[in-house]
């Protein structure tokens, strides 16, 4: 009886997960709270369901098991550290990103209409962050009345002072998309709404002033037209066309429109820095990280304590040197973590930059492997959240990992539902 009503229960929260699932691209929009809630709360269900069912096959695979040895190693080198609780703070519960990409195959695998759903809800979130995003580039208020932080140069939106909103429609446009690649069949009107969608995301991401993200859907978009058989041309056209606009609406706004004459301004100069995406201000946070690394090259200084160290005199390097992280993952992980840290992700890196690489190879006609178009979207965008050299968040920001790990499971379910 007891096992029965413990079924019940299993089977409401599957469906209450899968609901939060598509509430997460919503979520995101408010802050690292709520999505961060909603995927341990995905991730708790998973962990109990696959206990109760025995669903042993979901963690064999290389993913879960390469996840695990990077978690042990984190939690392990925290107790190395001066002040081993707060270096635990970044890590202790980094598992609940294997947990949640693990609960996303599994609904793949079980749910026929998640991909539909998702997507949809990825879709449509876009596109009302975007309209907002316009009205406050337009207007320099947003629909709540709220102002970019003070900045005439740059666009917030619905994301009030933080100014992230480009890096956020960067990241979650190609998973979108792939989504609903997989699940739609293309049509004359499917492609239309698709290509309208890429140019409205095209101009609002420049418009948003981050260098960081407008290189993002320029390198998501050359993957895609080397990559793809099916939407080359159409990825080709939407960012020509993409590009036409913004030129057109740097020289023929009136000068009167200072909110977004500025806006253009400020993005084509900062995109025409040599050193773009990156600021010098970037560079003197490196050069203190690599100097935390120095001192322990092969396992780092602790995880999460770049911010503490870089306080220390025989670190100094300028008084703007010292920040919260280092602002790139992979140099973030060389300090903290060491070499050993580091080649975690740059594996991870490889390994899709490997799958990609064989898909190239097929369009030369140099070999058969062949990835289905929906992959190349999803891969694409993993592929552009850990390219290494751009300025990046935290390594432990839950809000950017929420995203990193969301295509996951995906990915999971194309090359091990077979297995399960």
């Amino acid at each position: 009886m007891l096992y029965t009503y413990f079924d019940s229960f299993l089977d409401k929260y599957k469906t209450f997960a899968t609901y939060l699932l598509y509430l997460i691209p919503a979520a995101l929009v408010t802050g690292p709270f709520l999505p961060d809630l909603f995927l341990s709360l995905i991730a708790l269900f998973f962990l109990i369901y696959s206990l109760r069912y025995r669903l042993w096959n979901y963690y064999k695979n290389y993913f879960t098991l390469i996840f695990f040895i990077f978690y042990l190693y984190l939690v392990s080198r925290c107790f190395f550290s001066e002040l081993i609780v707060y270096s635990l703070e970044g890590t202790l519960f980094y598992f609940r990103y294997l947990f949640f990409s693990l609960s996303f195959f599994y609904f793949f695998n079980n749910k026929l209409n998640l991909a539909k759903n998702l997507g949809l809800s990825i879709f449509f979130t876009l596109i009302v962050v975007g309209l907002d995003a316009y009205l406050q580039w337009f207007t320099g208020f947003n629909i709540f009345g709220w102002t970019a932080a003070g900045r005439v140069d740059r666009l917030a939106g619905f994301f009030g002072d933080e100014l992230i909103i480009g890096g956020y429609f960067a990241r979650l446009t190609p998973v979108a998309l792939g989504l609903l690649v997989y699940y739609y069949p293309p049509t004359k009107i499917k492609i239309f709404i698709g290509i309208s969608f890429l140019i409205f995301i095209d101009i609002i991401i420049f418009g948003s002033g981050e260098r960081a993200a407008f290189f993002f859907i320029s390198l998501f978009s050359l993957l895609l037209i080397f990559l793809s058989n099916s939407y080359k041309m159409y990825r080709l056209m939407t960012f020509t066309f993409s590009c036409i606009i913004i030129s057109l609406i740097t020289f023929l706004v009136p000068a009167s429109s200072t909110k977004v004459k500025e806006t253009f301004s400020q993005t084509t100069t900062n995109l025409a820095s040599p050193l773009a995406p990156y600021t010098p201000l970037h560079e003197e946070h490196y050069i203190v990280a690599l100097k935390i690394f120095a001192d322990n090259p092969i396992f780092g200084q602790a995880p999460n304590m770049f911010d503490i160290l870089c306080e220390e005199d025989r670190y100094y390097y300028s008084a703007e040197g010292c920040t919260s992280h280092p602002h790139n993952s992979y140099i973030q992980l060389l300090a903290e973590t060491g070499i050993i840290g580091f080649l975690f992700l740059l594996f991870a890196f490889l390994i899709v930059s490997f799958l990609l690489f064989r898909q190239f190879l097929c369009i030369l006609g140099i070999t058969k492997y062949k990835i289905p178009e929906y992959m190349i979207f999803l891969l694409s965008g993993l592929f552009i959240m850990l390219w290494p050299f751009i300025p990046t968040g935290s390594f432990y920001n839950n809000w950017t990992n929420v995203m990193y790990y969301l295509p996951v499971g995906f990915v999971l379910h194309y090359y091990y539902q077979k297995k399960i």
